[in-house]
């Protein structure tokens, strides 16, 4: 009579569980990368420019890095710090020619994204929108559930 009890009690768990899982795969799920779903509908221009702005980005970067002293990659590879601090710590380092590069950085990264907004389409734009703001409520959500103690173990950095 237990035995029958216990065995009637898993086939119901069996059964709500078995539930919920169907219903959890009602909602379509898109398993390729936020950015590779929005170079789907690109133009071969737009996927040459996106391109040559990451490439150039590449070695902007490698520029930067081939001016660092030791002091500056030991703080690079301070894992003690968070990638803020180290950001900070790094940028206190900077000599005027390594800012003046990272000034320049920043300015051709702007340059490259009005040029990607100006041959965009007004559908473009609205689902890059649509996606920006999509994205700004998974962070804001994802930050709830940090503040929460909710976070996914790995410290966020």
């Amino acid at each position: 009579m237990k035995t029958m009890k216990r065995m009637m009690a898993a086939a119901a768990v069996m059964i709500v569980l078995s539930g919920t899982s169907v219903f959890a795969q009602t909602e379509e799920v898109i398993d390729e990368p936020i950015q590779d779903r929005a170079r789907i509908h690109m133009t071969d221009e737009q996927k040459d420019l996106m391109r040559d702005h990451r490439q150039n980005n590449r070695e902007n970067r490698q520029a930067l890095r081939e001016t660092f002293s030791a002091e500056q990659l030991a703080i690079i590879e301070n894992m003690e710090m968070t990638r803020e601090e180290r950001r900070e710590a790094l940028r206190a380092t900077f000599s005027e020619e390594q800012l003046a590069i990272v000034n320049a950085n920043q300015q051709a990264r702007q340059a490259q994204r009005q040029a990607l907004q100006d041959c965009l389409t007004d559908e473009q734009k609205a689902t890059m929108r649509q996606r920006g703001q999509q994205s700004a409520q998974q962070n804001a959500q994802d930050q709830g559930r940090k503040g929460r103690g909710e976070g996914n173990g790995k410290g966020g950095n």
